[in-house]
């Protein structure tokens, strides 16, 4: 005679479900862990050859960095006949976003947009991996607004701690604008660590702004950031943790909502004469941000 199956009790099913909960909530973090190193080794190796492209056009125009938008706005590139923020007045003749096609960061362009202006699509050497919004052609303002902050051609700094300032040697930033006045160490281009609208998430405008910061502090979408991967004028390149970061610079740099309206963080040893610490700009510090109130 064929014994009877047993089925499962109620109880039983119970407790399975709740193991394979319990194992899905260890393996989880531990996975999602796993791939952020994954795109924090992947990113790296992107700032390398951004880093390397621009050092390549330094070799063949003279010695110059190629300019982020307007010599001030380290995340997008202008188009061609545009003046805006502190472009000199030769600036504006010049298709920024076009001098990364010759070192393959931009691809062909796609058509004209007015003006004698071509629009150009970022290749994915620009996009974070870690970031869900990608380098992208923004046809509002024109520009080509990217998924990291690039230095070049920012001679003026600009924060809510110094205002406008000239440092002690005559130099009113510490950004590479020429190969010849930079220094080896001076940041050339990092992941986007940013405080926008006085908020970590903030999701105006989510090419430019939308899924900061690039790396997350703890595996969701709410969380302060865990840090960036820098890359130097010298061609180094290496990650550092956001509480060794500072606001240096952004291109609004006023303060909104007890924060900033555009805060961007990164680390550079040299300062050009300022000294947060002594004048007790504690905002100034990426420490202070690691808090979960700037939603």
């Amino acid at each position: 005679m064929r014994a009877k199956a047993r089925a499962f009790t109620l109880v039983e099913l119970l407790v399975v479900i709740a193991i394979i909960v319990l194992l899905l909530s260890i393996m989880l973090p531990a996975m999602c862990q796993a791939t952020e190193m994954t795109h924090r080794a992947a990113c790296l190796g992107n700032l390398r050859q951004i880093s390397l492209a621009a050092t390549a056009y330094t070799i063949d125009n003279q010695g110059v960095y190629i300019i982020c938008r307007g010599r001030e706005v380290m995340k997008c590139f202008n188009a061609a006949n545009m003046k805006v923020h502190r472009n000199r007045d030769d600036d504006k003749y010049v298709d920024w976003a076009a001098q990364w096609y010759s070192y393959g960061l931009v691809q062909e362009p796609w058509g004209d947009i007015g003006q004698g202006r071509q629009g150009y699509q970022p290749t994915n050497t620009w996009n974070c991996p870690s970031r869900n919004y990608k380098a992208q052609w923004e046809s509002a303002f024109p520009q080509m607004v990217v998924a990291y902050q690039y230095m070049g051609g920012i001679e003026y700094w600009r924060n809510p701690f110094k205002g406008n300032w000239r440092g002690p040697t005559d130099r009113y930033s510490a950004s590479p604008v020429r190969v010849g006045t930079s220094k080896s160490d001076w940041m050339l281009v990092s992941d986007i660590q940013a405080i926008v609208g006085g908020k970590w998430r903030n999701t105006d405008r989510k090419a430019a702004y939308g899924d900061l910061p690039n790396h997350k502090a703890e595996c969701n979408s709410k969380a302060w950031a865990a840090g960036g991967n820098q890359a130097y004028v010298d061609g180094s390149a290496e990650w550092v943790n956001f509480n060794q970061m500072l606001f240096i610079h952004s291109w609004s740099s006023g303060r909104t909502n007890g924060s900033f309206a555009r805060g961007y963080f990164f680390w550079q040893k040299d300062l050009n004469g300022w000294d947060p610490v002594a004048d007790g700009d504690d905002d100034a510090f990426g420490s202070y941000w690691e808090r979960d109130d700037w939603y």
